[in-house]
């Protein structure tokens, strides 16, 4: 039988203008592919992204963009667990950006990379 895959995506908001978003797909409990992003509201509805953990090129990593809309990618050292999938790799994205966001959007704000 095989397992279905799920996805959930939602908000949460960061201030009065910024937000974290997050995708997760799940096949039963594993989380196999995610993205958790830190968004700032340029103008009423529109956002742009400014940190970005994912691995939707096949590998995890962290992008941070400016707003021309540069990235900077990094790799990161993380290990898919038969169990859980990348459900330790959320959670430390998860806790950066709930640390971070205030610095990481200030900087953005200020045409520089978020993270020094």
């Amino acid at each position: 039988m095989a397992v279905q895959k799920r996805e959930k995506d939602y908000t949460k908001p960061l201030g009065e203008r910024s937000r974290r978003r997050i995708r997760l797909v799940r096949e039963g409990k594993k989380i196999i592919e995610y993205l958790v992003q830190l968004e700032v509201e340029m103008q009423p509805g529109a956002w742009k992204p400014v940190v970005r953990y994912d691995n939707v090129h096949g590998f995890p990593h962290r992008d941070q963009l400016n707003e021309e809309g540069e990235e900077k990618k990094n790799f990161m050292n993380a290990i898919f667990d038969i169990l859980t999938g990348y459900r330790d790799v959320v959670h430390q994205a998860e806790q950066d950006i709930e640390k971070n966001w205030e610095a990481y959007s200030q900087r953005f704000l200020e045409g520089k990379w978020p993270i020094k």
